[in-house]
C-alpha cells in the first residue's frame, strides 16, 4: 500500500448508478422480527422506506460531484487506507479539527 498523500475523488459512472439503483429495487427484504424495535435491528419497514429513498430520489450523481468539489485524499497509516478532507478554516491562525469514527478498531484493542 501507499503511504503518499494522494488525491482522491469520487469516480461517477452513470451506468453504474443506474445498476446501483436497480440492485436497490431488487432488494428482498426478510420479514420483521418480533420484539421491540430496533432493539432487534433496523426495523424492516425503516429500511425499505430508506432503500426506496436510495433507489428513487438520492441524486447520487449531484453529491458524488458536490464530494468532488473539496480537497480529497486518501494515505495509508499502520497499514490501514484513509481517506480524509483537507479543508483550511477562513481564520487566521484557528484551531484544527479532526473529525473521525471509531471503526476499524485495533485488533490489538481489549475494549473502548
Amino acid at each position: 500500500m501507499n503511504d503518499q498523500i494522494q488525491p482522491f475523488s469520487i469516480p461517477i459512472d452513470p451506468a453504474e448508478v443506474d445498476r446501483l439503483k436497480d440492485r436497490l429495487r431488487g432488494t428482498r427484504f426478510a420479514p420483521a422480527l418480533p420484539g421491540e424495535e430496533w432493539a432487534t435491528g433496523v426495523p424492516a419497514g425503516y429500511l425499505e422506506r430508506v432503500v426506496t429513498y436510495w433507489a428513487d430520489e438520492y441524486d447520487w450523481v449531484f453529491h458524488a460531484t458536490t464530494l468532488n468539489d473539496l480537497p480529497q485524499f486518501t494515505t495509508v497509516i499502520d497499514g490501514q487506507q484513509i481517506h480524509f478532507l483537507h479543508i483550511r478554516s477562513k481564520v487566521e491562525g484557528a484551531l484544527p479539527l479532526l473529525l473521525t469514527h471509531g471503526w476499524p478498531v485495533p485488533s490489538s484493542s481489549s475494549s473502548i
